[in-house]
Parts: C-alpha cells; structure tokens; sequence
C-alpha cells in the first residue's frame, strides 16, 4: 500500500473515452488524464469518462495572455466560459503553466510580474493547482527535453526565491481557506472584471470569497487603480490583499478600487477570515492564543460638558503583529491599542460594555491585564457611545516589545502622540511593518 492519492493517465487522448470508466474504477482513486487538446469540447471527451483531465484548453491561452503585455485576457475570459460550458466539472481540473511536454514560462519571457500573474492563476483558479518542479525557480527551458526537464539541483534549492516565496504565499493561503470552507473548491469561479490588461475573478461561495486580481502589463508598469464590482462584499467590508498585506475597504456604493502596481496580482480575503492563519502576521494556528480576559477600567473624561465612565470592557486576544484600532467616541478618532510586554503578552479592547454617568476625575489611566503582567494603556473618551469597529485607523508592527501608544484629549480634539508611533515604527519590519495612519475630523 503506497496511499496513492491519484493516477496522471499519459496521453490519454491516444486511447477511446469509453476505456476509462472501468480502468479509474478498478485503479480505485482518482484520476486526470493528458489530452493535450485546446479545443475544450474535444478534450472534455475524456474528462466525461476519466473524471479530470489537465486543463490544456486554458493552458494556451492563458501563456498567450501573460507571456507579454499584448496578450489578449479577452481570448482567456472567452476559454473560460467555454470551458465550464463543454466540461463537466472544470473544478477537478488539473490547473498548470508548465510542465515536462511545454516550454517553461520563462523561456517565454522574463518578466517577474508577468510569471507571477500566471502562477496566481494557477493557484487560485479553477482546479488542482499543478506546480512543475523547477518552475518555483524560474528555471529556462524550451520545449526541447534537455532543457525543459533540466534537473532541479542545477537551480540550487533556493528557498528565497522570488517565485518560491510566492507559491509558498498562495498554497498556504489556498490550504486556509480551504480549511474554513472545504466546499470552496467547488465553486466555480466568475469573471468580475476585465479590460485589455487586467482581470478579476472572484471564487468561493457569499462572505469567504477570494476576489484574485490579474493584469499583463509587466514588471514596468506605473501605478494605477481599478474599480472593482461584482465581489458581492457588502459597503464598509475590510478586505486584505494577502500577497502585500494592506487593507482596502469597499465604498458605500459596494465598488472596491484596487491599486496596481508594478504588474503585480492582488488576492483579497476578508480580514476577520485570516485570524490563526499565519498570513499576514495573524497568529498562526499551531500557536495558542492567549485566554481572554476581563479587564476593569476606572477611567472618566469631560468632553462636551458630558461627564463619562467607561466601567467595564471585555478583552481577547488578537495577533502580536497587527494591532486593531477603533473609534468614534463624539467623532473624535479613538485609538485602543494592543498593548505588549516582553514576554510577549497582549491585550485589545473589543467591545464597551457598559457607559455610566459618574462624577468628574481627572484620571484616564487604566490597567490591563494579560496573565500575571500589567501594562498601561490611556484612551481618549467621549460622551459615552458604543465604541465601534473602524477600519480606516490599522495600524501595523513586526517584533513589538513593551512598546505602548498613548491618546491625548484636549477639550474637543484629540490627538496621538508622536512618539508612541515613533516606537513602533522603530520596530517595524517584514510583513506588516508599515503604518497606515488615517484621522478623520
């Protein structure tokens, strides 16, 4: 018993259809067969029998598209919708831009963002995604055996390639999805969006849809933004683009404009879909969160001649990387940050749960509690609204320790102190160690 999971049947096409019921059926696992074929309703033939055949019809075209700037997505989008009108189940398709009997991409051409863009398809597409040893790599080769099966030690095992780093984004961010929707596969994704160079494909069934963005103007190209509809996320939705991962909210009128750059794809995800995932800098799963705690704050403010005592605020833990903000207390921007000690504790206010009238105090200090430490926190507080999510203030850091970040109130404005910024700033590096600082009046 060597627990083969499935069988690649080689050219497939060269033996009848009607052989493989019982051939798959005796093999007892699955199976997709080679019928190098661009002509889907020919090659579906097979696919009605094997069950999966490799998608060779999306194949040409989509190494058309990407392999240069004047590629056509328009041919690519038509293959699409073909497909998945002549194919039975185009989901269970092998889904790949190289392999042993093709050229290898970048034989093709050598821009980054155009290999990149392909691999995403490759990835997150319709399909089993099918990764050619060497490919992860950048390895040249043409179609000739010599130089297309080239041996992979040749590429050095480089885990720090560029294109390795980028596969290894993509499987572990498919894997997690999968893991909280194991029905995601099956939906078959839609075309949301295209124009000469750029397509949006949205795949996964209402409120865990991954919306993957493509374009083929290469490595060159300058700056620009797409509006994006059809991602059926409702207005005020906080989406992480996981391959950069910065946040983009979709507008009241349910658009999401997207910036590009550099040719580079974009894969978006809800935010709160990407807690234990180890993406992004959310706390990966095999490490435990710390228990939620409850946290008593004996804190009072005067503003507007409105005397306020936040009493109590429930806590639970969020990832060490990102810390969440939010806000408004009588519109004034709030920031509730995570508070961390050096050895390694956290906490986060979520949720007011209750607001009091009291008498005026000077004091706005409170404590919070994470295990047997303390740290301090301050928060700017208003006339005693509800605080609420905002996801235009998220501020992120990389290997924070015993930083803290403090709010000032004065009278009706507030304000963050600069040098709370300039700590975590300090601290800032790799994924997510950058800021995104917006106040609103």
């Amino acid at each position: 018993n060597y627990s083969i999971d499935g069988l690649r049947i080689d050219t497939s096409i060269n033996v009848e259809p009607e052989f493989f019921p019982n051939f798959v059926d005796a093999a007892g696992v699955f199976a997709t067969g080679e019928v190098m074929q661009g002509d889907d309703s020919l090659a579906c033939q097979w696919a009605d029998t094997i069950g999966s055949i490799l998608n060779y019809p999306i194949y040409y075209t989509l190494t058309r598209a990407f392999s240069n700037s004047e590629g056509s997505i328009n041919d690519l989008v038509l293959t699409i919708d073909s497909v998945k009108e002549n194919c039975p189940n185009s989901t269970s398709f092998g889904s790949f831009s190289e392999n042993h009997d093709v050229a290898r991409f970048a034989s093709l051409t050598d821009d980054l963002s155009l290999a990149k863009n392909i691999i995403t398809y490759t990835m997150l597409a319709d399909g089993i995604p099918i990764i050619y040893q060497g490919q992860e790599q950048r390895q040249y080769g043409s179609i000739h055996p010599y130089y297309n099966r080239a041996p992979l030690w040749q590429a050095g095992f480089n885990t720090s390639a560029p294109l390795y780093e980028h596969i290894a984004i993509l499987n572990k961010f498919r894997q997690h999805v999968i893991s909280g929707h194991n029905n995601y596969t099956e939906y078959m994704a839609e075309v949301i969006y295209q124009d000469m160079h750029s397509l949006g494909l949205r795949k996964g069934f209402n409120g865990s849809q991954v919306i993957t963005v493509l374009n083929n103007n290469g490595q060159d190209c300058e700056y620009f933004e797409l509006e994006v509809s059809g991602h059926d996320y409702a207005p005020g939705t906080v989406l992480t683009e996981v391959l950069t991962c910065t946040n983009l909210t979709v507008n009241d009128s349910g658009n999401l404009t997207v910036p590009m750059f550099a040719g580079t794809p974009k894969v978006l995800y809800p935010l709160e879909l990407l807690a234990n995932s180890g993406i992004c800098g959310m706390h990966a799963a095999e490490e435990p969160l710390p228990s939620a705690t409850i946290m008593t704050i004996d804190a009072t403010s005067t503003v507007g001649g409105h005397v306020t005592t936040i009493e109590t605020v429930e806590t639970s833990p969020i990832p060490p990387i990102t810390t969440h903000v939010w806000s408004t207390i009588s519109g004034l921007p709030t920031v509730v940050p995570s508070v961390m000690n050096p050895e390694g504790g956290f906490t986060a206010i979520t949720k007011l749960i209750t607001t009091t009238q009291a008498p005026a105090s000077q004091a706005t200090a409170a404590t919070t509690s994470t295990g047997d430490s303390a740290a301090p926190s301050r928060e700017a507080l208003g006339a005693g609204e509800t605080l609420k999510p905002n996801s235009n203030l998220v501020l992120s850091a990389a290997g924070l320790a015993g930083a803290a970040s403090s709010v000032d109130v004065a009278g009706a404005a507030a304000s963050v102190t600069a040098s709370a910024f300039d700590r975590w700033q300090g601290h800032g590096h790799g994924h997510g160690g950058h800021f995104h600082r917006r106040f609103g009046a």
